[in-house]
């Protein structure tokens, strides 16, 4: 199930930095690499009950929700973080890549949860169950359980 996850974020990932003439071929891979890590550990520390409201947000649909979350924003600065600091991309390539990419991978999972359950969107109640489902390890259970409506 997070393999649905991690596929997802490496595909739209792939799509925005081999389509964007700034980044050197040499730095393409690690770019990838770099920014599907990033945006992963961004969901691991922003996903909790702590935050139940925005995700809930995030998942309701729409651009909207996934430009102007929180949680968005702040997976967005973890990217560009890891993009300047272990690539060595500018400050300026970097956001601009994280304001592409982040909030299509959030517009994604969204779509992704509206076509849950029968079209009747993502149950949050058993994905926020999963929180403690994964011996112990919290964000681990809920993108496992973010997977599940990913394949």
């Amino acid at each position: 199930m997070l393999e649905n996850v991690l596929n997802l974020i490496k595909s739209h990932a792939m799509d925005a930095i081999n389509n964007n003439p700034e980044i050197p071929e040499d730095k393409k891979a690690q770019t990838v690499e770099t920014t599907t890590q990033a945006v992963t550990d961004g969901l691991k520390q922003n996903l909790n009950m702590s935050n139940l409201t925005n995700l809930k947000n995030m998942l309701s649909g729409g651009t909207a929700s996934a430009t102007s979350n929180p949680i968005v924003d702040s997976i967005k600065n973890t990217v560009i973080n890891a993009l300047v600091q272990k690539v060595g991309l500018s400050q300026g390539i970097a956001s601009t890549l994280s304001s592409t990419i982040v909030p299509s991978i959030f517009s994604a999972f969204a779509s992704k949860a509206g076509q849950a359950n029968g079209g009747q969107g993502l149950d949050l109640g058993s994905i926020m169950s999963q929180l403690g489902s994964s011996n112990g390890d919290n964000q681990e259970g809920l993108l496992g359980a973010l997977g599940k409506f990913l394949h």
